[in-house]
């Protein structure tokens, strides 16, 4: 009976593969004189910490029997990710997943460049190997991130993270483009999250506003908003907060809360139907 072994390497970074003519496999002599490049594909650009995220793969050519795959990911020598991705026999496409290092991150996002190169091998209990490939993909870079916002059907989720965040404490809230207040969000954490605009809310442009509570001992300091949409898109921006001088920032009173903070502008959200963009002011 025809089985296939297929060894993978999913990698992140080069992984470098001998491309001599004559490998050796458990003492077995085999001529990897064939190419094979797949694809490699993920629906999304960025994942958090322990999060476990599917992937497609796809090769030029069928084989005759299930195909399972066992890939891991390398950065920098260490390896960070693992999973598996089964090509149906007759088939040119398999799904897999990946779970992201569960490893804390500090503030800001780190790269993580996968790829897959490896050994496709074709062998028989006649034949122990035969019609043997070099497999190889494209580059695909994904963002990783400690922490982004939940998904929620009907609405934008938002999350502000902060550089010096240990010990200092930001609030975040949305205003109406009159300059009333809209939600808010008041965790008292690292991360400022909230579903803070709705799908069905009046089309307008929104505007954030920090309320710098308590603000990191380094300043200025920079910060980053995610914004995750209704379709599990995500919009990342970046900015720089002067909390030694709140004079340069438009400011408003939100009284949506019992204590009517000052709060500072410092991005609109541009507003129609489920769709949003937003640009840092």
């Amino acid at each position: 009976m025809k089985k296939i072994n297929l060894i993978i390497a999913l990698i992140a970074m080069t992984l470098i593969v001998s491309c001599k003519s004559d490998d050796t496999t458990n003492n077995v002599v085999i001529d990897a004189s064939s190419e094979m490049e797949g694809t490699i594909a993920f629906t999304r650009t960025l994942a958090e910490k322990s999060e476990t995220i599917d992937f497609t793969y796809t090769i030029p050519q069928s084989f005759g029997v299930e195909s399972t795959l066992t890939v891991k990911g390398v950065v920098a020598g260490v390896t960070l990710v693992r999973g598996t991705v089964t090509v149906p026999a007759g088939s040119t496409t398999g799904m897999g997943s990946i779970d992201m290092p569960a490893d804390d991150i500090s503030y800001g996002v780190n790269k993580i460049v996968l790829s897959i190169e490896g050994l496709a091998l074709t062998s028989t209990d006649d034949n122990p190997i035969s019609d043997t490939y070099r497999v190889s993909s494209n580059e695909v870079t994904l963002d990783l991130y400690d922490n982004i916002p939940s998904l929620h059907p009907s609405r934008l989720s938002v999350q502000l993270d902060w550089e010096g965040y240990a010990g200092s404490d930001l609030d975040l809230v949305s205003l109406r483009s009159d300059g009333s207040g809209w939600d808010g969000a008041a965790s008292g954490s690292r991360y400022e999250e909230g579903t803070l605009i709705w799908d069905a809310d009046p089309d307008d442009t929104y505007i954030l506003s920090i309320d710098p509570y308590s603000t990191p001992a380094a300043n200025p300091f920079k910060y980053t908003f995610i914004l995750r949409l209704s379709d599990d898109t995500f919009q990342v921006l970046s900015g720089e907060f002067d909390a030694a001088n709140l004079g340069n920032y438009t400011s408003d009173v939100f009284t949506s809360w019992p204590w009517t903070p000052t709060v500072y502008r410092i991005m609109e959200i541009e507003k129609v139907g489920s769709a949003y963009t937003a640009t840092i002011l």
